[in-house]
């Protein structure tokens, strides 16, 4: 009788979970990547902006976010510089700058950037930021668009009062 039960253990409960660590150890069906493109967030007649927000809604079965770096136009670049890009977000921390990235739902990208301590805020046109995708089909184009209404993430400019400024925030 003690053979059938541990016959009856092996087979209903050893095996089973032998099978379930040996999936786990394989590795997962990663998307195959066709191709990159980059696309820049641009920011035109903008008047005294401290900060600015965006997202980004993306198809994730035609594309997916590879990488994230700021533009120039509150880019405070310098030596003292910290950088840290993990799967689905990653934040950059300069002297006069602090830029962050999230990776929502897996098909919102939420980036911001503000400057930081007693800067003036830029005016004019520039990059915002640069943002790197794989594409996974061939019909990719019109997979990604920025979103101005969303309930709870906004995208807009602001001054270093927090409060909406001039200017418009395109895909380029």
């Amino acid at each position: 009788m003690d053979k059938k039960i541990l016959s009856l253990l092996i087979f209903g409960v050893c095996l089973p979970t032998i099978s379930f660590a040996l999936a786990m150890l394989t590795p997962q069906n990663t998307p195959k990547i066709l191709g990159y493109f980059t696309v820049e967030l641009k920011v035109e007649n903008a008047f005294n902006v401290y900060g600015w927000q965006a997202v980004v809604e993306f198809d994730p079965q035609k594309i997916m976010i590879i990488d994230v770096t700021p533009g120039d136009f509150l880019d405070a670049s310098s030596t003292n510089e910290t950088s840290v890009n993990i799967s689905d977000h990653g934040y950059r921390v300069a002297n006069k700058s602090f830029f962050v990235y999230h990776i929502r739902d897996q098909t919102k990208l939420i980036i911001a950037q503000t400057l930081l301590g007693e800067e003036d805020g830029k005016s004019g046109d520039g990059t915002l930021a640069y943002i790197k995708f794989g594409y996974l089909t061939e019909d990719y184009q019109n997979a990604f668009h920025l979103i101005f209404n969303d309930s709870i993430y906004k995208t807009q400019l602001v001054n270093n009062n927090l409060l909406p400024t001039n200017g418009q925030i395109v895909i380029g």
